[in-house]
């Protein structure tokens, strides 16, 4: 049976978790409070850094293997990215105006514009990703072997630094259920360096529900 290797769903999966959790703390937060504004500013920058990265990867190391096999199946998850980066520069200009504003000082105009703008960046973003899953998760997966997608798995794990890496794993290992965890971890298992693996179990260990956990190691081979 052909193993199923899919390069898309389990970080997707970790940032709708990512979006989800920020765009909720962002509708309560009190940006007039310094501590709690600069807490919650540093939360969306860097959510922004690992979204530029995630398209990144895509962009230079996942979409041209794919292309090779489908020709110009990628053209519409490309051109969405385009659209993001200006989304994302709208984002970084609010941003900006808020940690320039007057220590104390109570915007509220710009408080909701952050607000606004930022779910509607949620709502682009989750149709994105639904986008990229209905035309290239079964096209990835018909049209390259298991062998070549695991390479660009690894190519993705190698072009990632180990401290991003293990930040991208809090927020992936959670927001997946065990039919999607087994495969994974034994796929990881089976093809990636001990020391990824390792930092999976690591992870895994600290952020899966005691009881998931341990119906998962009954399934890693």
């Amino acid at each position: 049976m052909k193993q199923q290797v899919d390069l898309f769903t389990p970080i997707h999966k970790a940032i709708r978790a990512m979006l989800y959790q920020l765009g909720a703390e962002l509708q309560s937060a009190d940006l007039t409070d310094q501590g709690e504004c600069k807490t919650m500013l540093d939360k969306l920058e860097n959510c922004l850094e690992l979204l530029e990265e995630h398209a990144r990867h895509e962009d230079e190391i996942i979409f041209p293997g794919i292309d090779q096999a489908c020709p110009g199946i990628t053209h519409e998850s490309h051109e969405e990215h385009m659209a993001y980066t200006h989304k994302v520069d709208a984002i970084r200009e609010v941003i900006t105006a808020i940690r320039n504003a007057q220590k104390g000082q109570s915007n509220t105009r710009l408080t909701a514009q952050l607000r606004f703008i930022f779910a509607d960046f949620i709502a682009f973003y989750l149709l994105h990703m639904n986008h990229e899953e209905e035309a290239l998760i079964k096209a990835s997966i018909d049209h390259l072997t298991p062998e070549e997608l695991m390479d660009i798995r690894l190519k993705v794990q190698m072009d990632t630094s180990p401290e991003r890496y293990t930040e991208w794993l809090h927020w992936m290992l959670p927001a997946m259920d065990l039919s999607e965890l087994a495969p994974l971890f034994n796929q990881v298992k089976q093809n990636a360096p001990d020391s990824v693996f390792r930092k999976f179990q690591f992870v895994g260990v600290s952020t899966i529900p005691e009881d998931r956990w341990s119906r998962l190691n009954e399934l890693v081979d």
